[in-house]
């Protein structure tokens, strides 16, 4: 795979199943970072091999390996355990939001997702990671 090019802005990988609703964040967040979309989790691993990312956005509920797993595979390998990782999910249940956290996402938004709280908790996710 060819190596993207480096740009200054931060680079987001959203993992996200729903087609529609990945259209609709990636170009939410196109006009200030550089936005990668993946389907699954596969497809994560395949954009990680080419470059690292500053964020990842990640549903729960995915084909193939879910979320947590995800997370947890991503916080086993020192290259990204200080790479912020916000979850995105329509799951409303309190163990979910408890095991993202157990796992090391760093924050957690319901669906429906508002732009500004989407651009606002990315913004501040990426600030403390640059501090």
């Amino acid at each position: 795979m060819p190596k993207r090019e480096e740009t200054d802005r931060p680079r987001i990988v959203l993992v996200e199943d729903d087609s529609d609703f990945r259209t609709i964040m990636a170009r939410w967040l196109a006009p200030r970072y550089d936005v990668v979309s993946c389907a699954d989790g596969e497809e994560l691993f395949d954009e990680l091999a080419v470059a690292k990312p500053d964020l990842i956005v990640l549903d729960i509920d995915l084909p193939g390996p879910n979320g947590f797993v995800l997370c947890r595979r991503l916080r086993s390998l020192s290259c990204y355990t200080s790479i912020p990782i916000l979850f995105v999910t329509g799951s409303d249940r309190i163990q979910d939001y408890l095991e993202t956290l157990k796992l090391g996402g760093d924050s957690f938004i319901n669906k429906p997702v508002e732009r500004p709280h989407l651009l606002r908790e990315i913004r501040s996710l990426l600030q403390a990671a640059f501090a």
